[in-house]
């Protein structure tokens, strides 16, 4: 079973946000360490923007989904940030617990 969202999940998102209108640069990094990374903007990522839209998979590696949305949520500079999170669980558990941590939207990917 696949747990995370790839770059090439990332390309097809990137295509569905085009079609209905949304155009934009689409950044994916490998796991929650480095999502962290990127939205602090450190390492290889001091030049980018922050984002206007985080699509964040429940499962990272490293640094699981949860522990991602509930830091960037605590954060004055990221909590504004839209965030829809991506999942193959479709328990309502875990669904309840994104809306807890202040997620904007889930899905699931089965």
């Amino acid at each position: 079973m696949k747990n995370t969202f790839d770059a090439g999940e990332a390309r097809l998102a990137q295509c569905a946000l085009g079609r209905g209108g949304i155009y934009g640069n689409i950044y994916h990094v490998e796991d929650g360490v480095e999502t962290m990374e990127f939205l602090h903007r450190q390492e290889n990522y001091a030049d980018v923007p922050l984002p206007d839209l985080i699509l964040l998979d429940l499962n990272l590696p490293r640094k699981d989904g949860r522990e991602v949305l509930a830091e960037v949520k605590e954060d004055p500079e990221l909590r504004l940030i839209p965030v829809v999170v991506l999942s193959t669980s479709e328990t309502e558990q875990d669904v309840a617990e994104t809306y807890r941590l202040h997620a904007n939207a889930s899905s699931s990917s089965r």
